[in-house]
């Protein structure tokens, strides 16, 4: 009996220093971020081997408990004991080594830190266990270990959040659940097109998120990198901003995905699949674009082929069956519209390429009889056409503000039309306008002030129009810096050395 109660207070004093131990270690700031020797993360990364040893054995253990309250005589309980030190043995050799791999590999990042702390607690928590088993009164002890199979479910969900994300065990839940759990819900894809696609919305941040994000989110600060938000794109971490507008090489990111897969510094890591030539493709052209965060595919311009291709991948897979059948059904009812739009009124309209959802149009055949009043009967379907060209026309100033409605217009030809100009401010209305033909109109200087609300210009074409005043010409460009701006050519006298040139020539 002395024996006895001599092992028992071993077992008590024994548990009790273990959970001074722990408990100065749970407020020991012992992560700074800095890697370590690597027998530190030799030892470490035997963490993901014995983390699920703690979790089946403390559940056998509620289990074990649970029979034996049920039946006091089974010989259920006898086993207890055993799988009690067991549970206690392998939760602190999963503690030892999760320390060992955070410290190792210098990680600092908040919901590391919440997770080496709470497997402390349950390592403290189990080793309460087996003290308050050894009192006969067994009240304390059950509720502990309750409160041990709780911590466990918490610990257990935040080592699967370092691994896999956060939002691991929710990402496919049913909306419903979603709701229910205060989570943000998805919402569909509501481009009609692929040109409506924001771009880092939706092709950039789903590749960041299927591949980097578990690593560089605001709870696991992989190099200070956070790829969750478009600012941390810019922001970058460590080693500078991982998305430079305007220059790809300058690109952190880039440069990281571009590597040979072997080197040291390749992401993502070894672990993680790596990004194909599409996703980097894109990744790139849209770098070089200007990283921005919320235009459209269709407002950053022409895709090389690659990306082209991409996009329309990804966009067909965002879009529902009913979605799809419904724009195809669409776009049939389109075609055959423009189709009896142009032979009746000889409108010459065509995709931009075969099977497209953009067109152009030309009126050199009715350029007589295209009017106004014609211009409207395109108004209906404007959002399909990039490019217009609507040369020698009856066109007049009236017009302009039916132009104003075809907001996807890239170019516009309105050369030796009708206008006077009085109304061209109206354009402005037009984001993706770049390009403007005003050859031989009547285009004069009283139309400058409406000229100067058109930013968005890159060519401005203004030969063998009256505007010619120099000071009107320069207050236009002044207002358009942007913009290259034609007006008739100068033909600049010849030099001696020029004249000496063509009498050679000629002789």
């Amino acid at each position: 009996m002395a024996e006895k109660k001599g092992s028992i207070l071993a077992v008590q004093l024994l548990g009790g220093l273990c959970m001074v131990v722990l408990w100065w270690l749970s407020g020991y700031g012992l992560l700074d971020g800095e890697p370590q020797d690597t027998l530190w993360r030799f030892l470490g990364r035997f963490h993901p081997v014995v983390l699920h040893l703690p979790i089946g054995m403390l559940v056998l253990l509620l289990v074990l408990e649970f029979m034996g309250l049920r039946r006091p005589d089974s010989k259920v309980s006898e086993l207890i004991p055993l799988v009690l030190g067991v549970t206690i043995a392998v939760t602190l050799l999963a503690v030892a080594t999760g320390t060992m791999l955070a410290y190792g590999e210098g990680a600092d990042e908040p919901l590391v830190q919440d997770h080496m702390r709470n497997g402390i607690w349950l390592a403290m928590a189990t080793v309460m266990l087996g003290v308050l088993r050894t009192l006969p009164s067994r009240g304390t002890y059950y509720l502990v270990l309750l409160a041990a199979g709780a911590l466990m479910v918490i610990t257990s969900h935040q080592g699967g959040s370092i691994t896999h994300g956060r939002d691991y065990l929710t990402e496919y839940a049913p909306e419903p659940l979603r709701r229910l759990l205060g989570l943000e819900v998805e919402e569909e894809v509501t481009a009609a097109r692929v040109e409506d696609l924001v771009v880092f919305e939706h092709l950039v941040q789903p590749i960041m998120e299927q591949n980097c994000v578990s690593c560089h989110n605001p709870d696991k600060l992989k190099g200070e990198l956070n790829l969750e938000t478009f600012s941390g794109h810019l922001a970058g971490g460590e080693l500078g901003p991982a998305v430079v507008p305007f220059d790809v090489d300058a690109s952190e990111l880039l440069f990281r995905i571009t590597l040979p897969e072997d080197d040291e510094e390749f992401m993502p890591p070894d672990e993680k699949t790596p990004l194909n030539e599409e996703e980097i493709s894109l990744l790139a052209w849209w770098i070089a674009q200007g990283a921005s965060a919320d235009q459209t595919v269709g407002a950053l311009g022409p895709m090389p082929a690659q990306v082209d291709d991409y996009v329309t991948s990804v966009f067909k897979q965002m879009i529902t069956p009913e979605e799809r059948a419904r724009l195809e059904d669409a776009q049939r009812e389109l075609y055959a519209t423009l189709a009896s739009i142009r032979a009746e009124y000889g409108i010459l309209i065509q995709p931009v390429e075969a099977g497209a959802d953009e067109f152009t149009i030309e009126t050199h055949a009715v350029r007589n009889a295209f009017d106004d009043g014609m211009l409207k009967l395109l108004e209906p379907h404007a959002r399909s056409f990039v490019a217009a060209d609507l040369s020698g026309t009856r066109l007049t100033d009236g017009g302009v503000s039916s132009l104003a409605n075809f907001v996807q217009l890239r170019s516009l030809n309105l050369s030796r039309t009708e206008l006077v100009g009085s109304t061209l401010g109206e354009l402005a209305a037009l984001p993706d306008l770049e390009s403007l033909n005003l050859y031989g109109t009547k285009i004069d200087g009283a139309a400058v002030e409406q000229l100067g609300q058109l930013t968005q210009l890159k060519q401005l074409f203004l030969t063998q129009t009256p505007l010619e005043d120099a000071e009107a010409l320069e207050q236009l460009r002044q207002a358009l810096p942007n913009c290259d701006v034609q007006t008739t050519a100068q033909i600049s006298p010849l030099t001696e050395a020029d004249k000496t040139a063509k009498s050679y020539e000629s002789s």
